[in-house]
């Protein structure tokens, strides 16, 4: 077992046990069960993006090279997704397309849809949420997704520290702003009730609040992220607001442990927060439906 399988066996024993309602956003690729053949199909040519090495095609050492195979493979995880009640499996592209770089049209967005189409079809199951990779929104993505019957989409979080914009513009400072976010309150993110929430193109915008960071192993920091997610959840909670948390299951394999740990730690507050003021667990997905009845 790899260390990122490890990873998501343990937040979905958690989300079982504490009946969470979560969306996982899937690279399409990974759904792949075989590395050779993964390496030999002609469909994965490479992405006319200006930056070359942003594609992650062709899957060859010389592009690579030596690596684990397993990185690539994440079939055993999207079924352990798919088995479990109130699981949301959703897009985060098949080649994480990044949607605003220089040499990408709407052509090739459609062609990655089209690709996650088939993934789909292997699975047996019909996306209807995405997550950009690097929370790089096309408005043109959008409209395509609106006539592949995607209803949602997850946004921004909304602050300058958090928007929308192309590699060459993640200046040191933007990104160093967004790290101390996490642990002080550098800036205050707008927060909608469900009724609230608009649409792009036609698919819901259900915007970030927070991202969870990894565990940097310093106990005092750690005990302040903690603290600023939970102020904010109880606001939300208190005024009947969306909390949209979200992180990358791959970025606590460092610490595992003490990861799944504090995950249960604001999982067990969440139930407290639902006793006292109804503040409900739910998936893309079922804030979209809710949205639409």
């Amino acid at each position: 077992m790899t260390q990122t399988h490890a990873s998501v066996a343990g937040i979905l024993e958690l989300f079982d046990r504490y009946d969470i309602h979560a969306t996982w956003a899937t690279v399409g690729l990974l759904a792949n069960k075989n590395i050779e053949n993964l390496k030999a199909d002609p469909n994965n040519a490479p992405i006319p993006y200006t930056t070359k090495n942003y594609s992650p095609f062709p899957i060859t050492e010389k592009k690579y090279g030596s690596f684990n195979p397993k990185l690539l493979l994440g079939a055993t995880e999207i079924t352990s997704i798919q088995s479990q009640t109130n699981q949301e499996l959703a897009s985060h592209t098949y080649s994480h397309l990044y949607c605003c770089e220089e040499g990408i049209e709407s052509i090739d967005f459609e062609l990655d849809c089209k690709r996650m189409n088939q993934v789909g079809n292997e699975l047996n199951h019909n996306f209807a949420s995405i997550v950009f990779p690097r929370n790089q929104i096309s408005t043109n993505a959008l409209a395509i997704l609106k006539q592949q019957n995607y209803s949602s989409y997850r946004g921004n979080q909304e602050n300058k520290h958090w928007k929308n914009s192309r590699f060459k513009n993640e200046s040191f400072l933007k990104k160093m702003m967004r790290v101390l976010d996490a642990y002080f309150k550098i800036s205050k993110t707008q927060s909608y009730k469900i009724t609230e929430l608009k649409t792009a193109e036609g698919l819901l915008n259900i915007p970030a609040n927070r991202f969870f960071r990894p565990h940097s192993g310093k106990r005092w920091l750690e005990k302040r992220k903690i603290k600023r997610i939970k102020r904010e959840m109880l606001i939300a909670a208190q005024n009947e607001t969306v909390y949209h948390l979200w992180w990358h299951p791959h970025n606590f394999t460092t610490h595992l442990q003490e990861s799944l740990d504090q995950i249960e730690e604001l999982l067990a507050y969440q139930l407290v927060l639902k006793e006292k003021f109804a503040f409900e667990s739910l998936n893309m997905s079922e804030i979209a439906a809710h949205v639409k009845s």
